[in-house]
This record gives C-alpha cells, structure tokens and sequence, in this order.
C-alpha cells in the first residue's frame, strides 16, 4: 500500500511539473484556456478537455473506483485544479509555487481518500509566510479588504427617500428579469427593466450609468443576501463541533443557489464584465475573511488568509459545477465540497478542545 501511494505521489509531481512547464512556456495560449470570456463553443470544448483529462487521470491509478458519481469525482477535482492553475499563474508568471503546492496536495488527499491511504502531513504550516499579501494580489478572489470603497459598481443612494424607492423598484425588476432569462438573456435590456418597473428609460439612467452598472448593482445585491448567509449560518458555529456546522452551511448554500437560477448565473458568470469580475472578486474576498474567522473558532491557529482564498476560489468552481450538472445541485459534487471543506480545516492544525 505504501508503494501504491508513492506511485500516485509521483505521478501527481511529474503531472503538476508537466503543466507548469507547459503553462509558463505559452502565456497566450494559456489565457485562451482561462479564457472568462470565451465564446460558449470555447467553454464547451474546455469543459470536455478537462472531462477526458480527468477520465484519463482516473484510469492511470490502478484500483480507484470506476462507478458514474467516483467519475465524477474526478471531473469535479479536475474543475477545482483549473481554476487554481488560473489563480497560480495570475499571480506569477511562473506559476505561483504556494498555489502549485496548494494544488498538489488537493490532488494527494483526494486519491489518498479514494485508495483508503493515510493522507501526508499537512503542508499549510510549512508554506506559512510564503504567500503574497493579499492585499496587493491582484487576482479574480484576492483584493484589499477596502476595495468596494474604489469601485463604481454601486452608485451612492439618492439622498431622498422617494429616490431610494425608486431605485430599489428598478433593482427588483431587473433581478425578476435576469432570474428568467439569466444575465445574457435578450430581454435583458433597460427597456424591458423599465416597463417592469413601471418607469421610463430615462429614469433608469439616471440612477445607474448604464445596463453594465445596472447589472452590477443586481448582482451585488444577490451577493450581499450570499454573505448573508454565511452570516447566519456562522452565528451557530459556537457551541457546536465544526462537522455540523459545515453540513449546516452546505444546505443553506445549496439552498440559496438553488432558489434563483438567473441570478446565481451572475455569481458563476464566465462572461460578466470586468466591472461585474471586480465586483465577485471583492465578494470572494469578503467570504475568506468569513471562513478564517470561523476557522479560528474551531483552531488554534486558522491559517493565512490566502489559504482560505484559495479555498473559496476553487469551491466556487464545485459549485458552478454541480448546478450546472443538475438544478438542485448535483450530490456527488456536493459531496466533494463536503470532503474539501472538512479536508482544509483539517489540514491548517489542531481543532480547539
């Protein structure tokens, strides 16, 4: 068993080493396959490359498991890796080494726990320091704590009451309008919006500069109730063992992105502008800080701040992932968020007694 788990160590190596390579060889072509804003037959064709990818990865490991949802397992580690290349390489054009290692040992406990062998141990503590201040990575999930404060995705309210309302009556037709038709959906237009909120045109520009900030503004709104959420939930995390808590936090997520198909395609969309890209990276950013803090009820020491970063990076792919599979959220990946959460607290140190 020792000698199976040495050969998947070093196959894990030469792959990582491989596409580190590979990547750092060919930056053009390597944002061409993190490309957010391909064309739908693009994303398609990267969708089926990383499936093959990982079917091919499975059937070099003797003796994993071969059912449907273990298949897709590894589909889901293969979506939870891509990103986390994207991240590595967004951050060094070499390839992040504290994001590689981060990707390496994903890849290890993950067919340690499908090979029923001990995991290695944790490497978190041993890459402490190694990080970049995560107030100057200027990654998708990583941007100063203050940057909502710079952007413009959320204008000032109006100073009076029935410009507030007004205001708020746009904001819920375009989230009605964008919950049916998704972000990119042809009835999406200041038109549309308008008559829903029994306005004008010209009323709309007044308060937002264009559709774009509109947009923007929905989504920040849909992601606030995100936060929300895990503000709720994080309100148990006392008093109770951590493995409860974290099932408790699943359900409502999977809840929450289940109830509104439109509007959670703003949280996954590959295609937002970059206004609406800046805007989910301050929201990442806001839910690492969440995860440290709870960490540090359950540990005594809850690791950097870019270690739960990279967490929510790569879990937000899961999750794009399992309603794109299924519209309630496919279990199997579910269950893989599951194992990866448990697996991270696991990993950064000793729970407190």
């Amino acid at each position: 068993m020792s000698g199976h788990a040495g050969s998947v160590d070093s196959l894990i190596d030469a792959t990582v080493t491989t596409y580190r390579g590979f990547f750092a060889a060919r930056p053009g072509l390597r944002e061409l396959w993190f490309d957010w804003r391909a064309s739908d037959q693009v994303v398609d064709i990267h969708r089926e490359y990383r499936r093959t990818l990982a079917e091919g990865f499975r059937t070099r490991i003797e003796g994993t498991p071969a059912t449907a949802d273990d298949t897709l397992a590894y589909a889901a580690l293969f979506e939870m890796n891509g990103r986390l290349w994207e991240m590595a390489f967004e951050l060094d054009p070499a390839g992040h080494p504290r994001v590689l290692a981060e990707i390496r040992e994903i890849t290890q406990r993950f067919f340690r726990r499908l090979l029923r062998i001990s995991p290695p141990p944790s490497g978190i503590r041993a890459r402490a320091g190694l990080g970049p201040d995560i107030g100057r990575a200027g990654a998708h999930g990583l941007l100063p704590p203050d940057h909502r404060s710079t952007c413009d995705w959320e204008p000032r309210l109006p100073p009076q009451e029935r410009g507030r309302k007004r205001r708020a009556q746009i904001l819920a037709a375009a989230s009605g309008i964008i919950d049916s038709h998704g972000p990119h959906g042809t009835d999406v237009t200041i038109r549309a919006i308008a008559d829903a909120a029994g306005t004008s045109p010209a009323s709309i520009y007044h308060y937002f500069e264009d559709l774009d900030s509109l947009v923007a503004a929905v989504a920040a709104d849909y992601m606030d109730d995100l936060i929300a959420i895990s503000a709720e939930v994080d309100a148990i995390a006392d008093g109770t063992s951590f493995d409860p808590f974290y099932e408790h936090r699943i359900f409502l997520y999977r809840r929450f992105f289940e109830r509104r198909p439109g509007l959670r395609e703003l949280w996954f969309d590959r295609r937002a502008s970059a206004k609406v890209q800046m805007m989910h990276a301050h929201y990442r950013h806001l839910l690492a800080r969440h995860n440290r803090e709870i960490a540090s009820r359950y540990l005594q020491d809850p690791g950097e701040l870019f270690d739960h970063a990279m967490h929510v990076e790569g879990l937000s792919s899961l999750w794009e992932l399992a309603f794109r599979l299924h519209r309630q959220g496919h279990p199997a990946v579910i269950n893989e968020i599951r194992e990866l959460g448990r697996d991270l607290i696991r990993r950064l140190g000793e729970t407190i007694s």
